[in-house]
Parts: C-alpha cells; sequence; structure tokens
C-alpha cells in the first residue's frame, strides 16, 4: 500500500486486510523499492517511519488487548452492524445497505451490544474510536 496517511490505524486496517506492506508517499525511493522485494518475497514492509510508530503503539496497546479481543470475538456481518451503527447509520439505512431485513439488524446490534457489554449508540461510538474503527479525525467539519 502506497499511501500519504501515517495514522497508526490505518496501517492496522491495510496489514489486517491483507497487504503485506505500507509504504508512506514521502518515503524515500529505496523504501519503495525495498517494498517492492519484500512482498514479492511474500515478506512484511513498513516504512522506516512507521517502524519505531507502529512497535511503540503495539509496546503501548498490549494491556488494552482485552478490549480490542471482545470486537475480535463478534462475527463478520457483527463486524458489519458495528461500523454502521458507529458510522451513525440508522436501522433502514443498514438493512439496505446488508441486504437484510430490519429485524436481522437489530437482532445483531443487540447480539454486538451483548458482547460488548455496551448500552446505547452512544457506547458504541466511543468504543469505536477506542479501538481504531472510527477515526473522528476523518469527519467533516461542522458549519460555522
Amino acid at each position: 500500500m502506497l499511501s500519504m496517511h501515517d495514522k497508526e490505524s490505518y496501517v492496522q486496517q491495510v496489514l489486517a486486510a491483507g497487504a503485506l506492506g505500507y509504504v508512506l508517499k514521502a518515503s524515500p525511493s529505496s523504501d519503495i523499492l525495498e517494498a517492492i522485494r519484500s512482498a514479492h518475497r511474500n515478506d512484511y514492509f513498513l516504512s522506516s517511519k512507521l517502524r519505531a510508530e507502529v512497535i511503540g503503539a503495539y509496546v503501548r496497546k498490549a494491556p488494552q488487548s482485552k478490549t480490542l479481543r471482545g470486537y475480535d470475538l463478534l462475527s463478520e456481518r457483527e463486524q458489519q452492524v458495528f461500523r454502521l451503527v458507529a458510522q451513525g447509520r440508522s436501522t433502514a439505512e443498514i438493512s439496505r445497505i446488508l441486504c437484510v431485513s430490519p429485524k436481522t439488524v437489530e437482532k445483531h446490534r443487540a447480539a454486538v451490544m451483548s458482547k460488548l457489554g455496551i448500552h446505547d449508540r452512544m457506547e458504541i461510538l466511543k468504543y469505536a474510536i477506542r479501538i481504531g474503527v472510527v477515526d473522528p479525525e476523518l469527519w467533516e467539519s461542522a458549519p460555522e
């Protein structure tokens, strides 16, 4: 992945999706070449700037693995519903997006909330921000 974004959550999402590397556009050409070679060898590669940040973040977050484990316990569909609820989507919108009935959406939402010990939509949003599923910096600014 070649990107201008150096946020840890982006790197995690890209690697979790199956990418073998993450290179910043501002990286030296040697990093880009090494990333291509690493991918060819089926090895992982991170831009030099990101390596220290990712390692530091991993060390800082190690005690919080319980938080991430909760999200990982959700089924793929429950994770989809979780993300859409965190984005502020209504039951009807989620139903249309996922091509399921509104009752099915409600069932998945209830399962998510039960598994995570969450009681309302605001707690879902807070949890999503905490584990990096939602990035508030990407929200559009409210008109002044």
